[in-house]
């Protein structure tokens, strides 16, 4: 749970700790939780970036 950021948003980790950032980027979970985040609670803030949530479904497809 303190890998993806479930309790907390993407953007508080950019503005704490930005040096990691890339490795919370990284984990397939958070793409969908952040999207899940934007979609059904409308935090304010930046909408779902492709690029995140492509890493997302790049490391979670069980076919590569």
């Amino acid at each position: 749970m303190y890998a993806t950021p479930v309790v907390y948003p993407l953007s508080l980790v950019n503005e704490k700790w930005p040096k990691l950032y890339p490795f919370f980027v990284l984990n397939p979970m958070t793409g969908i939780v952040e999207g899940f985040r934007w979609a059904i609670l409308g935090v304010a803030g930046e909408p779902p970036l492709f690029p995140r949530e492509a890493a997302s479904i790049a490391w979670a497809d069980p076919t590569r």
